[in-house]
């Protein structure tokens, strides 16, 4: 038993861990199956046996593949690659199965993952940080609708920044960006200034979250796109332009670009994203951001919080974000004072 691990799916869809160890442990895609497209800093799926990211270090520009030590990645190998240089990655690995692996030829718009031989660390975890980078596809296969997952903290100062998106004709795309100017704001962009989200967005943009996405083509101003930041859908209303055309994605998969490579690049940290070419904005949306949440400790998620209804709940640690009084009440010996 000390091999195993018992899981009991509960009828909301989400599950509890009863005992087990690394060696076995059921991960994201072994519980929601069918993402076609999944990259992480972690593994995410059992069964896969490739790598998590290909690094470049600076001082000879060899590359290596980085693996997964416990199903998290192996910082060990990393920082022995890299030992006292730069390390920058080249290639992020599609763990879905599909083979859509994102990649960047172009030394100079490569991330940074390892920075004078320390690896660069968001919330404990590893991450890497653009600098006006990216990553991209161009053969991943197109879907009219799509749900986006992806960990992702910006930094606001620098710029306008494209996160992701897919291409939807030459030189455009619609992707999640970030406008640096006041209002400041946050969501569905298509090009030509014509954006359809969420303002006053730079604290959440500026702050590790588990952004969630749903894609759709057509005109994003009536066709049902959401964005929902820490589990929490966002407002969306035309916040740039008018997006009024219909668009129709095609083959291909950015991380860090607008629809012209070059334009918008991102400036910030990655440890995360998956896609589901479906609508996961109801179905399987709560399960998978609370396995990434569990995972990264992005934002306050306590047991009763995930599963409310309990009729008695005691506990010597913390069930519940709203609940304000204590544990325990303790007489001593000594007195009997409580």
């Amino acid at each position: 038993l000390e091999d195993k691990i018992m899981r009991i799916i509960l009828n909301n869809g989400k599950c509890v861990n009863i005992l087990g160890s690394s060696s076995s442990e059921i991960l994201l895609l072994d519980i929601v199956s069918g993402a076609s497209a999944a990259y992480s800093l972690r593994k995410l799926k059992s069964s896969y046996t490739g790598s998590a990211i290909q690094v470049r270090r600076a001082s000879d520009n060899t590359t290596q593949d980085i693996g997964f030590v416990n199903n998290q990645l192996d910082t060990t190998s990393l920082n022995t690659f890299c030992s006292g240089t730069d390390g920058f990655v080249s290639i992020w690995y599609d763990q879905s199965g599909n083979s859509y692996n994102l990649t960047q030829n172009t030394m100079n718009k490569q991330f940074k993952i390892v920075n004078s031989g320390s690896i660069i660390l968001l919330n404990g975890k590893p991450a890497f940080l653009g600098a006006k980078d990216n990553l991209e596809n161009s053969t991943k296969t197109a879907s009219s609708t799509s749900t986006m997952f992806i960990v992702h903290k910006g930094l606001s100062g620098n710029g306008n920044i494209s996160v992701a998106g897919f291409p939807v004709g030459s030189n455009q795309h619609i992707g999640l960006y970030y406008w640096n100017a006041a209002p400041y704001q946050f969501g569905f962009n298509v090009w030509n200034n014509d954006s359809w989200g969420n303002t006053y967005s730079t604290a959440d943009f500026d702050s590790q979250s588990i952004w969630t996405a749903l894609f759709k083509e057509g005109n994003i101003t009536t066709n049902g796109v959401k964005l929902f930041r820490n589990g929490t859908q966002k407002t969306l209303s035309q916040v740039k332009g008018s997006s009024s055309l219909n668009r129709i994605i095609t083959n291909g998969l950015y991380l860090g670009r607008g629809g012209l490579s070059g334009t918008q690049d991102s400036d910030g940290y990655y440890q995360e994203m998956l896609i589901w070419d479906a609508d996961y904005s109801s179905t399987n949306r709560t399960t998978i951001e609370t396995d990434i949440n569990t995972h990264y400790s992005i934002y306050g998620l306590l047991l009763l919080d995930d599963l409310s209804g309990s009729t008695g709940a005691f506990s010597l640690r913390k069930l519940k974000t709203s609940y304000s009084g204590n544990a325990i009440q303790v007489r001593r010996a000594s007195d009997n004072t409580t």
